[in-house]
């Protein structure tokens, strides 16, 4: 099994961000989402509030490569961004749209490989990746794909 199925098995059966915390909650309801994001900026990550500017991309395009179930991507179109998305994962995808919908926000999401980004050059101002690129096995390409779509 290559390195790409071997991330989608294991993401696919344990998305990004949910455990044993979560029972007891609605899979793909807003009380799910939002206890997801409450122990990502609480509890777990409680630098990235104060660390990542999410307000940065008001009013402009902004991707996330690995948007796993949207919790990031959410909050930067919670803060004025008109936010798309691609990740490998096809739970992760069909979460990330539930999320959005529940909000009752919009994202552009693509089951797409950051490795062959499928924007053309120059589409976006911000390109945003938490805590995916260095597990890429060809990160380079993946760096120089971000580089060509900003």
């Amino acid at each position: 099994m290559n390195a790409i199925a071997e991330a989608q098995k294991l993401w696919n059966e344990t998305p990004c961000g949910t455990g044993d915390y979560l029972a007891g909650l609605e899979r793909g309801s807003r009380e799910y989402f939002d206890e997801i994001r409450r122990s990502r900026y609480e509890v777990t990550d409680l630098w990235m509030k104060r660390t990542i500017p999410f307000d940065i991309a008001r009013g402009k395009k902004l991707l996330e490569i690995g948007f796993g179930i949207g919790t990031d991507l959410l909050t930067f179109a919670e803060n004025g961004a008109e936010v798309y998305g691609i990740d490998i994962t096809e739970e992760h995808y069909r979460l990330a749209s539930q999320n959005f919908k529940v909000h009752g926000l919009k994202a552009n999401l693509k089951l797409c490989d950051a490795a062959d980004i499928e924007f053309p050059s120059e589409t976006f101002d911000v390109v945003y990746s938490h805590g995916v690129l260095h597990h890429a096995s060809n990160t380079v390409r993946c760096i120089s794909e971000a580089y060509r779509v900003l």
